[in-house]
């Protein structure tokens, strides 16, 4: 991150880097292509497209990308701008319009009577492609033209385009080495890798603004030009460094974004940036299906002493991001093993999950301490609980981490008596300052809940 102290600001950037999985019909049809010496015997142009179907872009985004270890924390840029560009064509329609629309009524005496007139029309523009001439004399003579029927046609959405430029002055060695970190980063995974036959799709990304609801949000794209200046307005300039050599004091950072999908309602309704939603009662039709749902419940805290609303200040400012690592679950929270939380130490084996494949995974906590926090209990549709800091990040059905106190109406996976499966999240409710257990287990989800076998997937990244 840059600055070193960029997360305890109000609002800042997130960019979390993505490499794609080959789709797996795809290497299995390579891995068949190389066993038998070629195309396989009963392999045709069918099985060949349908295997080629199963490649990265065709199946769900959660499916295929790869979270990794690391991720870049830039301040907000210069310039915040969001431009959307829908096309449409204008067409002319001409005989088939004019015959579409005569037809719409021929039980009436008024469709008759435009179906008439469509014939003429039709007689008319056959003419007027047999001869310019005589179709221009008859115009002339009948002080008319045939309706051309001009409409707009939609076309497509242009995929969004973003610039972003900063302007870093280093303060210190250590802010220096994170800059140059970050420039490395972005030019290493907007690269292709390359083999004698091949090149490697560069990483994806996906970015997004940490703590404001009220800006854009973006869907998964890559980087493109990238451009470094080392010097400021005045020049260039350098400090002096105990390793490495002289640093430049002035570095000027710009770099494009593309998105690889054009923005659709879909995305929007599927995606977990709340920014861009809109209030499905916008919308008449919605209603009934909003009224379906269980209600949420929405609690008013109690008023705090003087005492309470430091020791608030103080976990808001130590829980500002999720991806600080100290959102976790209450001391008193269940594991899957039946354990409190509190009880669970450093050097212990933890159940893990991946909440795509539902697959466990025993690994060692290599922290474990207790830390007091403003804290929230979660509750889903059938009553599963878990209570935990308004930082912990919970899983969402496409294995997102999502913050607690914004899970309203999502979809999350659950574990109710050994059973996997989906459900939604109906009420968020505050409960004030709690003891929670900060567990760290190799950048993972463990199952935990209010109950024992009732759990809810919680993450612990660092």
């Amino acid at each position: 991150m840059f600055p070193l102290d960029v997360t305890s600001s109000f609002i800042y950037m997130h960019i979390v880097p993505h490499k794609v999985q080959v789709g797996e019909l795809l290497k299995d049809i390579s891995l068949k292509y190389s066993e038998e010496g070629g195309a396989a015997n009963n392999t045709n142009a069918n099985t060949l497209i349908s295997a080629l179907g199963g490649g990265a872009r065709a199946r769900p985004v959660a499916q295929n990308k790869k979270i990794t270890e690391r991720s870049i924390i830039l301040p907000i840029p210069e310039k915040l701008a969001d431009k959307l560009s829908v096309s449409y064509n204008a067409s002319q329609l001409g005989v088939s319009a004019a015959m579409f629309s005569a037809g719409q009524s021929l039980n009436t005496a008024e469709g008759t009577a435009a179906l008439r007139s469509a014939g003429g029309y039709v007689g008319r523009q056959m003419l007027q492609t047999f001869s310019q001439e005589l179709g221009d004399l008859f115009a002339l003579s009948s002080q008319s033209v045939p309706n051309p029927y001009s409409t707009i046609m939609f076309k497509n959405v242009e995929q969004r385009t973003f610039e972003f430029s900063y302007t870093f002055a280093p303060t210190s060695q250590k802010e220096s080495e994170a800059l140059k970190k970050i420039i490395n980063a972005l030019r290493y995974l907007s690269l292709p890798g390359e083999d004698l036959y091949f090149l490697d799709f560069p990483y994806e990304f996906e970015i997004s603004f940490v703590g404001s609801d009220f800006l854009y949000a973006f869907s998964r794209g890559y980087i493109s030009d990238i451009s470094v200046d080392f010097g400021g307005d005045g020049g260039v300039s350098f400090f002096e460094t105990t390793s490495g050599g002289a640093a430049p004091s002035i570095v000027k950072l710009a770099f494009n974004f593309r998105e690889i999908y054009p923005l659709s309602r879909n995305l929007i309704d599927q995606g977990g940036a709340q920014s861009m939603k809109v209030d499905k009662t916008f919308f008449g039709e919605e209603q009934e299906r909003i009224n379906s749902l269980p209600p949420f419940k929405q609690s008013t805290p109690e008023e705090q002493t003087e005492r309470q609303k430091q020791g608030t200040e103080l976990a808001n400012r130590e829980n500002a991001s999720r991806y600080t690592g100290l959102g976790c679950v209450c001391i008193d929270s269940i594991v899957f093993d039946g354990r409190k939380a509190s009880e669970v130490e450093v050097g212990d084996e933890l159940d893990t999950i991946d909440p795509i494949t539902n697959q466990f995974k025993k690994q060692i906590v290599t922290r474990s301490e207790t830390k007091l926090s403003e804290c929230v209990r979660i509750t889903t549709e059938s009553g599963i609980q878990l209570d935990c800091s308004i930082s912990a990040p919970i899983s969402d059905e496409h294995g997102n981490q999502v913050l607690a106190p914004t899970l309203c109406g999502v979809m999350i996976p659950v574990i109710d008596n050994e059973e996997h499966k989906l459900e939604r999240v109906v009420s968020v409710e505050e409960i004030g300052m709690k003891k929670i257990r900060h567990i760290t287990v190799n950048d993972s989800f463990f199952p935990a809940g209010k109950e024992a076998n009732r759990y809810i997937l919680h993450h612990n990244k660092q």
